[in-house]
């Protein structure tokens, strides 16, 4: 029976409905990992053949996280480390073992996006407030602002903004959502956040000086 693998069709899932990424759970070796799974197109690659990128988190010691490439065909890593972080014992037929963690693997792709627990939501907003902003910790909003020009050319808001801030601040998102030219600015610092009214007031009253 062939191996059913989802990753292209949750790659397209997340394209449709306006995602970069995802969550799921992954179990092996009795060691249980949260998946991050992102679209490579919006990110820079190593591998020119990869389509997405799977972050495994740990779930019981966070700190041990381990990024690689992927397409549907295909995992692109370095077999040592890959061995040390999945525990896996050196033997002649590695290439076996790594072709069976795949398909293994497959399997637990989801088609369409998850519903997500709060660890898994928590692990999102910090990857992409890390994409975004620089800062893993940048998840607070305090600021909206119209990009300018940047060598003759407009700026537009990422991906990784826009998603941040539609899962954070759905109403404030949806209030500039047609306006790709404004941006969202975050702290680390959860005092600096202010409400979705105070944000669009700032942004009305700086919009209506620039005009004047």
């Amino acid at each position: 029976m062939p191996v059913i693998n989802n990753i292209g069709a949750l790659k397209q899932n997340l394209r449709e409905n306006g995602w970069h990424m995802t969550a799921f759970m992954f179990n092996y070796k009795q060691i249980q990992y949260d998946v991050l799974f992102e679209d490579l197109d919006n990110i820079s690659k190593k591998n020119e053949y990869a389509s997405v990128k799977l972050t495994f988190i740990d779930i019981n010691a966070p700190e041990r996280t381990y990024s690689i490439e992927a397409n549907q065909m295909q995992m692109y890593f370095d077999p040592k480390t890959f061995r040390e972080y999945f525990v896996i014992e050196f033997s002649i037929n590695l290439g076996d073992i790594f072709r069976q963690f795949f398909d293994y693997f497959v399997t637990v792709v989801p088609p369409v996006a998850p519903t997500l627990n709060i660890r898994q939501n928590n692990e999102i907003d910090r990857a992409l407030a890390q994409n975004g902003n620089r800062n893993p910790n940048a998840i607070y909003c305090y600021d909206a602002r119209r990009l300018g020009t940047k060598n003759g050319k407009q700026m537009n808001r990422s991906i990784f903004i826009s998603n941040l801030t539609k899962r954070r601040k759905p109403v404030l998102y949806a209030y500039f959502e047609n306006e790709p030219t404004v941006t969202f600015y975050y702290s680390p610092n959860p005092e600096d956040e202010l409400s979705d009214t105070e944000i669009i007031t700032k942004f009305t009253f700086r919009e209506s000086q620039n005009k004047s």
